[in-house]
């Protein structure tokens, strides 16, 4: 058993790096086989990517139905940042309202990668929805916990939506800085 979790710990670690939309699949397919090592920080990591990559490609059905089967074992925060966004992704923002709702209420800092993951698709609904405003807020605060972290992809993310938002409130100068 611990030279499985040390082999899916390495594939986790490729995945995380090297996601191709051309072996997505294969990924998924990994992600499914090792599901009982779900606890293991590397696995989720990799499984999240996985499954955010689907979403990228808009395959909303196959994340949902693996968020049905296994959302549960999957880190809390991580599972509901992930219902967020396929929520985005299929325009059904009642649901995605439904999975924020305690979260609108504490835009606190993120205390944890995790944390960070959930207060930026808050931060994305917020934008879905025009409230510009608010979803700078929490992307802010987002960017100023990623700086303080080793995950320089999260953080080029974080900085796209930061800009993005601010040139859509009109912040232009800002924004290119």
């Amino acid at each position: 058993i611990n030279e499985k979790r040390d082999i899916f710990r390495a594939l986790a670690g490729f995945i995380s790096k090297k996601l191709n939309h051309e072996y997505i699949f294969d990924y998924l397919r990994a992600a499914y086989a090792f599901e009982n090592y779900f606890e293991d920080e590397a696995v989720a990591s990799a499984v999240y990517n996985c499954l955010s990559k689907l979403l990228d490609h808009g395959r909303t059905a196959i994340v949902n139905i693996f968020l049905e089967k296994y959302a549960d074992r999957l880190p809390q925060k991580k599972a509901t940042a992930l219902i967020i966004r396929s929520g985005l992704v299929d325009n059904n923002k009642t649901e995605c309202l439904k999975n924020i709702e305690g979260i609108l209420e504490r835009p606190e800092t993120p205390e944890n990668l995790d944390h960070a993951l959930l207060m930026m698709e808050t931060s994305k609904f917020l934008h879905a929805i025009n409230d510009y405003q608010r979803a700078l807020d929490y992307i802010k605060k987002v960017v100023i916990y990623l700086q303080s972290t080793d995950n320089d992809a999260l953080e080029g993310a974080a900085f796209v939506e930061l800009g993005f938002l601010m040139m859509c409130k009109g912040k232009l100068l800002e924004a290119s800085e």
